[in-house]
């Protein structure tokens, strides 16, 4: 069989295309995976780590009261420091039952939680 000039642009062309489509196809069957990972993330993992990030805020924050309050003369000063340290404890608690009521449904992440460090 003899293959014209037009027969061999045509297959030619015609291998190109189905390359595409195939590659197009892969492409949006991947894309809507990532969509829904990009939900879940979304959905958990983004405000947990939120909440991670304001109870780190709230360590620092006792950390600096409390450095303050060793160096503090002044004992109004004093009363008013334990209160902020104290304000700020509560709110760290809030914060640790949020994260334990919202985000530690599995019963493994709850027992690695509530797990002691290894001295």
């Amino acid at each position: 069989m003899k293959w014209t000039i037009m027969k061999k642009l045509i297959g030619g062309f015609s291998l190109v295309l189905i390359l595409l489509v195939s590659t197009s196809v892969i492409a949006v069957t991947k894309m809507t995976g990532m969509g829904s990972k990009v939900d879940e993330i979304n959905a958990t993992w983004f405000p947990a780590a939120l909440l991670v990030h304001d109870m780190k805020i709230d360590f620092i924050n006792i950390d600096r009261l409390s450095l303050r309050l060793t160096l503090e003369s002044k004992p109004e000063e004093k009363e008013q420091l334990v209160i902020r340290i104290q304000d700020s404890l509560e709110k760290l608690k809030k914060e640790q039952e949020q994260y334990e009521k919202d985000f530690l449904t599995d019963p493994e992440e709850k027992k690695l939680y509530d797990s002691k460090p290894v001295d």
